[in-house]
């Protein structure tokens, strides 16, 4: 009797236990953002403090903001507003479990504007634009955004996240190139000569690929096709010899990351790969890598951002005028909204025309300052022009060997 009833015993289930409060508001702000942190580095699941005159202005623009809440995050750049709002958009993406967005949603990926009108006849799925990804590759994109927020600028505090990251349930994070940069970073490592060798490694593959993107003749391709075996011999490499350079910079300088502009510069190659579709952490798109190339002016790396912001143009110019008036024509005009999502807010709706036309182009050219603009032509003028403006703005015209690349493509946007 006695064993049953220890049996008996043994089985009532024990009282659940309360988890412990959380630790109380702290005054000092430095604190202040590891409590907020908790225990999420992606944060989605965050402590939110109590309103008060004390807060600091970043923390005090997050609380008052609503999603998607761009604006203030383009206000408050360089600072912990930035992931604390784009770990509040992820969160939002995660509570939609797969569901289909409406358009307006497609706002919590990039700094979209509202649609101005119904969906147009014939319109896309809703994430299209983006590839189709599935419910894990749009988390994937909203967690790199939330990695790269973190290092929106050099002032924000990263040592909160060291006890995070090294916990062995984020190793996917730390992995991935945004995640091996920010760890670095956090490490403040400083390997001055592995950033001068991923330096050079970036600027080696930015003359290649302003070199890919301005052969546009046959005699041109031709000239590029066989640049592009040598350099493949050279660097013992059977993939794209930019590719991998890109790849190798990117390496080098997070081991450099203690330093602002080897992390600036390791950002340019980043997104440079994205925009290639070789970074490896895929879906490589997210509607986000023209706003990823503003990031690296605050570390110093302006001129390498700038640079590529003018080598996708080209190559997307291309693209636009070659697919017209072909189904792939669609895809170009997405890539061009997104190639302006870096400085401008295009209209959602954009990005679920079923192919360009009239009203595409109008809204796209109302967007570059230009009135009317219904006809190709006349667009792809404007896209012209925009594009050698940036071309004149160059620092790389001063330099030796970008100078003359940098002036054949001003007289071919002529």
């Amino acid at each position: 009797m006695l064993l049953l009833l220890a049996c008996w015993v043994a089985r009532v289930p024990s009282a659940p236990v309360a988890p412990p409060p959380p630790p109380p508001q702290p005054e000092d702000p430095d604190a202040l953002i590891t409590w907020i942190i908790a225990e999420d580095p992606l944060l989605r699941h965050v402590r939110r403090p109590e309103p008060a005159a004390s807060l600091p202005a970043p923390i005090a623009a997050w609380l008052a903001a609503s999603l998607p809440a761009w604006e203030v995050e383009e206000e408050y750049a360089g600072t912990i507003t930035v992931p604390l709002l784009r770990g509040a958009r992820l969160l939002e993406l995660e509570q939609r479990g797969g569901q289909t967005l409406p358009i307006a949603d497609l706002g919590l990926l990039a700094p979209l504007s509202p649609p101005t009108a119904v969906p147009p006849e014939g319109a896309r799925p809703i994430l299209d634009a983006l590839g189709g990804p599935d419910a894990d590759g749009l988390l994937t994109m909203s967690e790199r955004q939330v990695l790269l927020g973190w290092m929106d600028g050099p002032a924000i505090d990263l040592q909160p996240l060291q006890r995070l990251l090294d916990d062995p349930r984020y190793s996917r994070l730390v992995q991935s190139p945004a995640g091996i940069t920010l760890y670095s970073r956090i490490q403040n490592k400083k390997e001055e000569g592995k950033g001068e060798e991923g330096s050079k490694a970036l600027r080696e593959a930015s003359l290649r690929a302003l070199r890919q993107v301005i052969a546009d003749s046959d005699a041109e391709q031709a000239s590029w096709r066989k640049e592009r075996e040598q350099l493949r011999e050279t660097l013992g490499v059977q993939g794209d010899p930019v590719d991998y350079l890109l790849q190798d910079a990117q390496q080098k300088l997070s081991a450099d990351a203690g330093n602002d502009r080897s992390v600036g510069q390791a950002l340019v190659a980043q997104v440079a790969l994205r925009w290639r579709e070789g970074c490896p952490d895929l879906p490589c798109g997210g509607l986000d890598r023209g706003l990823a190339l503003q990031a690296p002016r605050r570390w110093g790396a302006g001129a390498e951002a700038a640079l590529w912001e003018v080598i996708v143009g080209k190559d997307l110019l291309d693209h636009f005028e070659v697919a017209w008036g072909r189904p792939s024509a669609i895809y170009a005009q997405d890539h061009l909204v997104e190639w302006l999502t870096g400085t401008l807010h295009p209209d959602a709706r954009l990005l679920v025309f079923p192919q360009p036309d009239s009203a595409s182009l109008l809204s796209l050219s109302r967007l570059l300052g230009h009135e009317g603009l219904t006809d190709f032509e006349g667009f792809h003028g404007l896209l012209r022009s925009r594009l050698r403006g940036q071309v004149e703005a160059l620092e790389w015209r001063k330099d030796t060997d970008f100078a003359p690349e940098l002036e054949r493509l001003l007289r071919k946007l002529k």
